[in-house]
């Protein structure tokens, strides 16, 4: 299979360094990797200020994106969402925009390692979030912005769950889980499911543990925020299967409010989607953090199929 997050541009502490003083006129005092994703290099400067580099040119418009809605609906959501101050540009050593924000304190949910009980203790604080994003007022403007339907649902979801099949095979040579037979019944599911028509709500769209900012267990904020569309809040809704234990979905339900059935069987489908691919780049790239994750993830799914 075509490996997805495979770098163009591979941005190193140097070349961030040098574009940083040379746009900004920054007294660089610090400046950590904080890894390289799929899209995008992410590099803390003097402990105050995050700086994201596309690696890939796919990645650019994701910025951009960010640049003109985030501003906008942060002051309107119950968490801490990224807000771009800095706004690089093209240069001889490096060829697209790139963006600097104020630092949100906390780690990535995924770097934590957090036990069924504090996911669990997270879950009315993520879904009080998601339930607000999702009730955001679609403006117009975002609409010449911000692309109808996830780029990933162009297809219908049988063509989406094809490519689940060949991921989980994959992951089995991995040794990552022994058997996909447990996910044969939720694949059968996605032959019966249509997508909704009716796309009006603000979604985060990439949403699993490595965008989740925590302090002290504690949701702290959302970060990433490229794949952002007017879409299916069953694509957000997928973290409550990938990274939340069945046994908090009924507080998870309770503070996120009515979700029809079809919606919430969207979201399971799209949570194996999300976990497959977390957990085959997890090995391939050999990203502990994200392995683990990707796994964790399958188990809780699979919980949910017997």
């Amino acid at each position: 299979m075509n490996q997805s997050w495979a770098h163009e541009i591979f941005v190193d502490e140097g070349l961030a360094t040098r574009l940083i003083r040379e746009q900004f006129d920054f007294h660089i005092t610090s400046l950590t990797d904080l890894g390289h994703g799929w899209d995008n290099a992410a590099f803390l400067v003097n402990e105050e200020y995050v700086f994201r580099f596309p690696r890939r040119q796919v990645a650019v418009d994701l910025l951009l994106r960010e640049a003109d809605v985030l501003p906008h609906i942060a002051p309107k959501l119950p968490l801490a969402i990224p807000h771009p101050l800095f706004f690089g540009k093209p240069s001889l050593d490096y060829p697209w925009p790139f963006q600097g924000y104020k630092h949100i304190p906390g780690l990535s949910g995924c770097f934590l390692n957090l036990s069924r009980n504090q996911r669990s203790s997270i879950s009315a604080d993520l879904a009080c979030f998601l339930k607000d994003l999702h009730s955001l007022d679609v403006k117009s403007e975002w609409k010449h912005v911000l692309p109808i339907g996830d780029k990933r649902a162009r297809g219908s979801f049988q063509e989406c769950f094809a490519r689940v099949n060949e991921r989980l095979e994959i992951i089995i040579k991995a040794g990552a889980i022994s058997s996909q037979e447990k996910f044969q019944s939720l694949l059968k599911l996605a032959q019966q499911i249509t997508q909704p028509n009716d796309l009006e709500s603000l979604v985060h769209g990439d949403l699993y543990a490595r965008h989740l900012l925590l302090n002290d267990t504690k949701l702290a904020g959302i970060i990433d925020w490229g794949d952002m569309h007017i879409g299916d809040p069953a694509i957000d809704l997928a973290i409550a299967y990938g990274f939340l234990p069945r046994e908090s979905h009924k507080l998870f339900l309770k503070n996120y409010g009515p979700i029809g059935e079809e919606m919430w069987h969207r979201a399971k489908l799209w949570a194996l989607y999300s976990a497959t691919a977390i957990c085959w780049y997890g090995h391939d790239a050999n990203v502990k953090d994200l392995k683990r994750e990707g796994q964790m993830a399958l188990e809780f799914i699979k919980e949910e199929t017997t």
